[in-house]
């Protein structure tokens, strides 16, 4: 007799028929709905943990009156398998921006979700195939900020746009905008997986000391969005390979306001697992979250980990 899941749910986008414990749909690839609210109804403070080693938690901070943040998560077991994260920080400047966050990381975790092609054969493919489903899911991404835009294009959305994809032992990342994706090993040196689009970076670049360049009045203003005269779609996809076990961490700049540099973010991930006493993905993130609104909260906090290696 036959132990097969059942299938009594169909895919939203194409309408094939899922198994109830799908992630993603097996014919379009498109994820599995997940709730953007918690069971509060609130998008205030939400939470997602889509398996037992990756959770995130969105949070509206101490200062902001609404949260225009946003993530989407979806991961298979067992642990290490095939992990997506995606992670949208609305710009603050353009007026619906919390609806093109949203939007956004929906949409892009649509493609992302299922396991990506292995290509031709070969690393090289591998590369090849990995770029262009990131540019795939931007284009998604970008689609969905611009739909949601054009309702009323007078309070036009734009948003940064950060994603991991964990399978196996390889991390993919992209990026557009200043939300990040740092890797953090049990044992060895932390490291910043993405690069900002900022006028921050290009000021680091030229050679200004970091801590320098972030604290000057044009550190937050971002070179590259996602939305209305986006400039550059260009995710810059990245691979790593992983040595052994770690955190991956992809967050909005509300955390990173207070920790930027690679050992910074350590330091305070160890200090967080010291507090909650836990090493569950959601108890970490909580507590990541509640450390940057103990430092003033001054901007919405998004922050989604994945236990990897």
């Amino acid at each position: 007799m036959s132990t097969e899941p059942a299938r009594t749910m169909e895919c939203e986008r194409c309408g094939h028929p899922m198994h109830d414990d799908a992630v993603f749909c097996e014919n379009c690839g498109a994820a599995v709905s997940t709730p953007v609210q918690d069971e509060k109804g609130d998008r205030d403070h939400f939470t997602l943990a889509p398996a037992s080693w990756v959770a995130g938690v969105c949070d509206r901070g101490q200062v902001d009156r609404g949260n225009e943040d946003a993530m989407a998560l979806a991961a298979t077991e067992p642990a290490g398998s095939h992990a997506a994260l995606v992670v949208c920080d609305g710009v603050t400047s353009a007026p619906d921006s919390d609806v093109a966050s949203l939007a956004a990381a929906r949409a892009a975790l649509a493609i992302l979700a299922a396991p990506f092609s292995k290509g031709l054969g070969g690393e090289d493919s591998a590369v090849v195939a990995a770029g262009r489903t990131f540019e795939r899911a931007v284009r998604e991404a970008q689609t969905a900020v611009l739909r949601e835009s054009e309702r009323n294009s007078v309070r036009a959305g734009a948003c940064t746009f950060a994603a991991a994809v964990v399978s196996g032992d390889v991390v993919w990342t992209a990026g557009i905008g200043d939300s990040r994706v740092y890797l953090v090993p049990d044992d060895g040196k932390p490291l910043m997986l993405t690069t900002d689009d900022s006028m921050a970076e290009l000021l680091i670049s030229s050679g200004v000391p970091r801590a320098d360049a972030e604290d000057t009045p044009i550190a937050h203003t971002i070179t590259r969005w996602l939305g209305v005269d986006a400039p550059d779609l260009d995710p810059h996809a990245r691979r790593f390979e992983l040595s052994g076990p770690g955190w991956l961490i992809v967050c909005s700049d509300g955390l990173w306001n207070y920790a930027s540099a690679e050992q910074d973010v350590a330091a305070v991930l160890a200090e967080v697992q010291e507090t909650v006493s836990s090493s569950e993905p959601l108890a970490l993130a909580e507590g990541l979250v509640r450390w940057a609104n103990e430092q003033g909260g001054s901007d919405n906090v998004t922050v989604a980990l994945a236990r990897v290696g």
